[in-house]
């Protein structure tokens, strides 16, 4: 779709054929605008908290890239702001008379539907387009748009490898908790950096690289950073608490690219011993590309180069704690790990013959297999449907959660190469997950409209009929899929009481209080989970021979089935899971860390019994300590509990935004934020108390 560059200035088309404009293309732009910031109208999106009154304070808007022939039809993530300023002025900046920090903005009137006056109906953008049109990006509803994250430093020099796990007696005690120094072993300063400079790049995949004058100097500075990836465009924007001394339109670094849009991003922020702070970022295309940029050295390296080992598009990506290795989650189910040291094999196809399948997964390539030196390390395949979220465990960094678009979460142990535990939803994808800081509880939200919360737990000295999660909550309110969940550890006491923000479809963010020791009573629940052996015989809709993407409820109505779990529950009633909810001993109060570390050594030696697992030089984990050994003979099946089984929070405060679908939220220590998928990002300063700040 082609729209005259004078459009914005003084030579206007007449109404009827800007009206063809805009019902040819879902979105209507020709170039691509400055990034604004604005602020929004008190009034309106103000809201009330327990902690007091959320005020806006700015907004960012991050601006799209136009369309090209390889992006998605379907959907385009266009601003509700700028769609008002294309229907009333003409152009994508509106009145460039008004100054928009000065002049706060209000609500934009729905666009659709008859109109206040009962004369017109204003139909969207893009009516005019046939909507039977094959669109290229076949996961239409996992089609991404503008999405964003911040990354605070710490300038106080502690150091990277200190993480805080709660303390075992003073988290009985309910005090303050003493850092546990965790050793990932992997020291930062060995971390190699890419060899290619981004501002001397001749390469076609990169259409445009600028940045901010000193941004040395103003990076070595920050308190935090915005970066905000829409399109074919990544920003990286210093944040102030003064609106003036932030500059949205001369980011730090903005680099636009010129293949295919965005479709996930990760960041890992290390300081080596010398005190140089390095920022690596690691960006995912639609066309499978990797790129992965360290700022602000501009050095860059490209993995997946030119779809050379897949040709899917990316659709998660997670650093992993120590930064030596990044994992990526593929639209087809499969998930690659990458080291940073190597660079991508010249040849690389999968071994199906050597291939070692499971009931439950395919390992295409094994971390056990002889490396060659090239990415990538290993490959797997989980399901037939995309890959949506892959996190870490903050412990145990050998336990990943696998989130998918299939309706399961499989906890996947990367030392071993086994799948311990899959956990379905409701019904529909889960689309994100988080994992609490001290590795006590995992926070899901997807399709089905909840948000799950699922406690970490395992006894030493054998399986647990209940594997390594528990669900001890849900989060209800939500009226369409969660898109995000985030935790906010400024008012989370871990152990005690966590407080927990989702963002989703609907247009709402909402917040709740999770307090694991005071949880509504509810039903007492039955045994919700079922122990299947490697060597039971029956059949599941899990199995990837089947393809089958039919509900688990069938495999737990098997009879067979019911009575191998009924055999197993009744002759492990010994070796039940521990659950801080329902446990009044000392030992059953004890978390996932503190019962682990107990048996610690004997669970060492399990690990050393395995078979196939070579320690000596393993090419992710350097340090056994950090590995948690889990029973690799089973996997253990989990079912999808009803409501009423399971104690239900409701939200403490919600506000509807009503400017779009919510991708994202974020908590800083003075502020709350909110990242629209249409590029509207907004900030909330939070309630002060008695002269303070919350």
């Amino acid at each position: 779709m082609y729209l005259p560059a004078d459009l914005s200035r003084y030579n206007k088309v007449p109404p009827n054929q800007f009206q063809n404009v805009l019902s040819n293309s879902i979105l209507p732009i020709q170039s691509t605008d400055p990034n604004c910031m604005f602020k929004l109208h008190e009034e309106q999106f103000s809201f009330d908290h327990l902690d007091g009154t959320f005020v806006p304070d700015i907004a960012i808007r991050i601006s799209r890239t136009p369309l090209n022939s390889s992006d998605p039809s379907t959907y385009a993530s266009l601003s509700k702001f700028v769609e008002q300023n294309l229907k009333k002025y003409h152009t994508t900046l509106g009145n460039i008379n008004q100054n928009q920090l000065t002049n706060p903005l209000s609500r934009p009137p729905e666009q659709t539907g008859v109109q206040p006056d009962g004369k017109t109906e204003v139909l969207p953008v893009g009516y005019g387009i046939n909507p039977l049109v094959a669109d290229s990006f076949k996961n239409v509803h996992l089609t991404p748009g503008c999405f964003a994250d911040i990354i605070n430093f710490d300038r106080s020099g502690s150091n990277n490898n200190e993480r805080k796990p709660s303390n075992p007696t003073a988290a009985r005690l309910w005090g303050k908790q003493k850092p546990v120094k965790i050793d990932t072993g992997v020291a930062f300063d060995d971390l190699k950096t890419p060899k290619s400079n981004l501002s001397r790049s001749t390469s076609n995949f990169i259409s445009k690289v600028s940045t901010a004058d000193n941004y040395n100097r103003k990076y070595s500075n920050a308190s935090s950073i915005l970066v905000g990836c829409h399109g074919r465009i990544i920003n990286l924007i210093l944040l102030e608490d003064d609106a003036k001394e932030i500059d949205v339109e001369i980011p730090l670094l903005k680099v636009v690219f010129s293949s295919s849009i965005i479709t996930a991003f990760s960041s890992f922020h290390y300081t080596t011993t010398s005190g140089e702070s390095n920022l690596d970022i690691l960006v995912a295309f639609a066309s499978g590309d990797i790129f992965w940029l360290s700022f602000p050295k501009l050095k860059y390296s490209r993995w997946n180069k030119n779809s050379k080992l897949k040709n899917k598009p990316v659709l998660s990506l997670q650093w992993s704690q120590c930064g030596s290795f990044a994992v990526a989650g593929f639209a087809d189910g499969e998930v690659m790990v990458f080291h940073r040291d190597f660079e991508d094999a010249e040849v690389y196809e999968e071994n199906k013959s050597a291939s070692q399948k499971s009931r439950y997964m395919t390992i295409l390539k094994s971390l056990n297999s002889q490396q060659t030196g090239s990415n990538p390390v290993s490959h797997y395949k989980f399901s037939y449907k995309a890959i949506t979220k892959l996190r870490y465990h903050p412990t145990y960094p050998n336990i990943w959660t696998i989130a998918s678009d299939d309706g399961f979460v499989r906890l996947f142990d990367f030392f071993s190469e086994v799948i311990t535990d899959i956990v379905p939803s409701y019904y529909g994808g889960i689309l994100d997950i988080d994992i609490t800081r001290d590795g006590r509880y995992m926070i899901c939200g997807g399709e089905d409209a909840f948000v799950s919360i699922y406690e970490f737990s395992i006894l030493g000295g054998g399986a647990s009929a209940h594997g390594l999660l528990k669900l001890v909550a849900r989060l209800e309110g939500a009226k369409s899929w969660v898109r995000g969940v985030c935790v906010d550890y400024f008012k989370t006491t871990p152990g005690v009481l966590y407080r927990i923000g989702t963002v989703g479809d609907d247009e709402t963010i909402r917040f709740y209080e999770f307090q694991p020791r005071n949880l509504p009573k509810a039903r007492k629940m039955k045994s919700d989970k079922i122990k299947l052996s490697t060597n039971q015989k029956q059949k599941s809709n899990l199995t990837l021979n089947s393809g089958s993407n039919t509900s688990i409820k069938h495999l737990l109505t098997s009879e067979s089935i019911k009575k191998s779990w009924l055999q197993n529950s009744r002759s492990q009633t010994q070796n039940e899971s521990v659950s801080s909810l329902t446990s009044s001993t000392q030992l059953q109060q004890l978390s996932l860390y503190e019962i682990i570390n107990q048996d610690q050594t004997e669970g060492s030696k399990k690990g050393e019994q395995q078979p196939g697992v070579s320690k000596a030089n393993h090419v992710l984990f350097k340090n056994l300590k950090t590995i948690l050994h889990v029973p690799s003979e089973n996997i253990i099946i989990h079912e999808a509990s009803r409501c009423r089984n399971c104690p239900v929070l409701y939200p403490i405060g919600e506000k509807n935004v009503q400017l779009g679908r919510l991708s994202g939220l974020q908590f800083q220590k003075e502020y709350v934020w909110a990242f629209i998928s249409t590029g509207d990002l907004i900030r909330w300063r939070r309630p002060t108390v008695a002269g303070n700040k919350v």
